[in-house]
């Protein structure tokens, strides 16, 4: 009786170390997903978004850099036709740019 009862809880301990090392996976799985992903999460991410209307845009991509003064401040993150102009979304990533 005392073999089953030290095999049951051998088993008992293997279990627990198992479900730990899933959790713990898990868990450092995430966190990696989001350090890479880290700008893209919507609470996260910084900075301002300017919308603007344009009677043309072409060569003009989402994903563009914005410049000012030769200076990077930001990028073109959505473009879409409003009626006969195109509408521009930039979303300015430094803060020391006033506009």
């Amino acid at each position: 009786m005392t073999r089953m009862i030290r095999g049951t809880h051998q088993q008992s301990e293997d279990r627990r170390h198992f479900v730990r090392g899933i959790v713990g996976t898990l868990i450092l799985s995430l966190v990696l997903l989001a350090a890479v992903n880290l700008q893209k999460l919507p609470f996260v991410s910084s900075g301002r978004t300017f919308h603007a209307s344009f009677s043309d845009a072409g060569g003009l991509s989402t994903g563009d850099d914005v410049d000012v003064a030769g200076f990077r401040i930001g990028q073109v993150t959505s473009i879409s036709l409003s009626g006969e102009h195109v509408a521009v979304a930039v979303k300015v990533t430094d803060s020391s740019v006033r506009l």
